[in-house]
């Protein structure tokens, strides 16, 4: 499961620095920048900014694997954290990524949001976090 988690880490570290490299030249010197709860663009900035989301997903990649390296000065029974902050900074990644890609979409005028769907999918993954992470919290604790 650990490489599996690794391989899409480095799939979506790509993918959100590939997506707006390939349509970089395309967009307008003014892009949606944020968006609202309703998935909408409400501010809007320089086309430069586009690299902020990738550039996250690199510094969200160097804190994972700070904590996953230390695993292994962690006692035989503590190794369960690092895959939780596998886990999360996945969480994030997914969450930065699709953003990244809608924002350069919206920006070329192919989508004119973040889909009314995306805030009840934020949700369900968020729900989703917490209960594995309740689960193997208890799986921990029984063994």
């Amino acid at each position: 499961m650990k490489i599996t988690l690794r391989v899409i880490i480095i799939a979506l570290i790509l993918l959100s620095f590939l997506f707006p490299a390939f349509y970089y030249t395309q967009l307008p010197e003014e892009i949606p920048i944020h968006f609202n709860a309703a998935g909408e663009a409400d501010g809007f900035g320089k086309k430069s900014t586009i690299w902020l989301l990738p550039i996250l997903n690199i510094v969200n990649l160097l804190v994972v694997f700070a904590i996953t390296s230390g695993a292994k000065y962690m006692p035989k029974q503590k190794k369960q954290p690092p895959l939780f902050a596998e886990i999360v900074g996945l969480y994030v990644m997914i969450l930065t990524t699709y953003i990244g890609i809608a924002n350069v979409l919206v920006a070329l005028g192919k989508l004119k949001s973040l889909g009314t769907w995306f805030l009840p999918f934020v949700l369900v993954l968020t729900i989703l976090l917490i209960g594995y992470i309740v689960i193997q919290q208890r799986k921990m604790k029984k063994s």
